[in-house]
């Protein structure tokens, strides 16, 4: 008898049907894992490369030019107010 399995567990056929069943679910969780980690990357280089598209348009006003504290008074001096 082996006194580190006293109950005789290795040799008993359900702990081979548990065993085998156990083994089929860590299978089955590291593809998901898998799976979700290649989307998760596909999904982040998706949105790099939209964000390195960007491009600040044109007809952007500066918002240092004198020309912009003039029309800033003239909004405040017509007395409208945002609702």
């Amino acid at each position: 008898m082996n006194s580190r399995d006293p109950f005789d567990l290795r040799r008993s056929p359900a702990f081979n049907i548990l065993r085998g069943t156990a083994t089929q679910a860590a299978s089955n969780i590291t593809q998901r894992v898998n799976e979700a980690g290649e989307q998760a990357y596909e999904s982040g280089k998706q949105a790099v490369k939209e964000m390195s598209t960007f491009s600040i348009p044109k007809n952007v006003p500066s918002f240092t030019d004198p020309q912009r504290n003039l029309e800033n008074k003239a909004w405040a001096a017509s007395g409208m107010t945002a609702r």
